[in-house]
């Protein structure tokens, strides 16, 4: 059964860390605050442990949770505090419904989300701080309601109204994967929940006919169905269909690194420079190879029967990702122009 959860509006010029102390006073269980991103997370995470760095008797634990940390810290993130220890936690949208979060009293709202958005300057969709709906809001303030009444304040003015719902993803997505599929399977008279917008669907198709995936009727071509089965958006398997030979295991990393989050940290992981990210990508793998042998010459000094190299650790979601398309395209390419098989790069065992 659910609670009423009070919601009160503070003004814009409020800093998130008075918000925080005055849920603590008015509450006595944990506090649940709502950022748009890991960036905004770690800086607020920083900011109030400096605010209680005097105090440490009264200091709360400070925790943070969001889809980039490991699944055991978000296990710990998920579980009840220690005995008499209040929380502090720091999330993403990811705690609006996904999870439960026991012992959560009061709720500190940020109003912003970080959302899928489509760029049609550069045909890609990328991540956008955005204004939240007010059904995000309310279900965000139900969080702190879900044991007793409890407490929600919100960081925007009460005069600012909100769009009453969320836009369905489809009406702000690139539209060319699905309207390939479709193509694949012979009909476009598809019963939509939300019908997407006729001009995202015409440039769709108009982007599709021009990398040869489909013809002048809208049929699926030979070229169409090579970049499905490639797995990744129409435009990137175009790039690694096409790349020539000496070049896959390169199209491969900069598909990889354009269509999966950034490892790069700090102000490093805001820039749109490809050839930074390669490089710390080709410095990791260096790293790990340098491991690797070093290993295996120890293993070899200590005298052991069998000097086996040890396994690497299994590789990323993104690196397997990465590797099937680069055999993918390898596969189809002539027979003329594949790679000798002496220059491929040794399979994972």
């Amino acid at each position: 059964m659910a609670h009423p959860a009070q919601a009160s509006h503070m003004p814009p010029q409020a800093q998130l860390r008075r918000a925080v102390q005055q849920a603590l006073q008015e509450t006595d269980g944990d506090v649940l605050v709502f950022l748009p991103g890991r960036r905004e997370i770690a800086q607020a995470r920083m900011l109030l442990q400096q605010a209680w760095s005097d105090d440490e008797r009264g200091a709360p634990e400070i925790v943070p949770l969001h889809g980039a940390l490991s699944l055991g810290e978000q296990h710990a993130a998920l579980a009840p505090g220690a005995a008499g220890t209040r929380r502090v936690i720091l999330a993403t949208n990811l705690a609006e419904s996904s999870v439960t979060l026991p012992g959560i009293r009061a709720v500190v709202d940020s109003g912003l989300a970080r959302e899928p958005r489509f760029d049609p300057n550069t045909g890609f969709t990328r991540l956008q701080t955005v204004r939240i709906a007010q059904d995000s809001a309310d279900q965000r303030a139900g969080r702190a309601g879900r044991v007793a009444p409890g407490l929600a304040l919100r960081l925007w003015p009460q005069s600012q109204r909100l769009e009453p719902a969320r836009t369905p993803e489809i009406m702000q997505a690139e539209l060319s994967g699905v309207v390939l599929e479709l193509a694949a399977w012979g009909s476009a008279q598809v019963p939509w929940l939300d019908a997407p917008p006729a001009g995202a669907l015409a440039q769709a198709q108009d982007l599709l006919c021009a990398l040869g995936a489909l013809d002048g009727a809208g049929h699926i071509t030979a070229t169409g169905r090579a970049l499905r089965a490639l797995g990744a958006t129409p435009r990137l398997a175009a790039a690694a269909l096409r790349a020539p030979a000496n070049l896959l295991a390169l199209m491969a990393d900069l598909l990889a690194l354009i269509e999966a989050r950034s490892p790069l940290r700090g102000a490093a992981a805001r820039s749109d420079d490809l050839r930074m990210t390669l490089s710390a990508l080709h410095a990791w793998r260096d790293r790990r190879r340098a491991r690797g042998a070093g290993a295996w010459c120890r293993c070899r000094r200590a005298g052991g029967h069998r000097a086996v190299q040890p396994r690497l650790a299994p590789a990323s979601g993104r690196a397997r990702r990465r590797q099937r398309c680069a055999r993918r395209a390898q596969r189809r390419r002539p027979a003329a122009t594949r790679v000798p098989r002496s220059h491929r790069a040794p399979k994972r065992r």
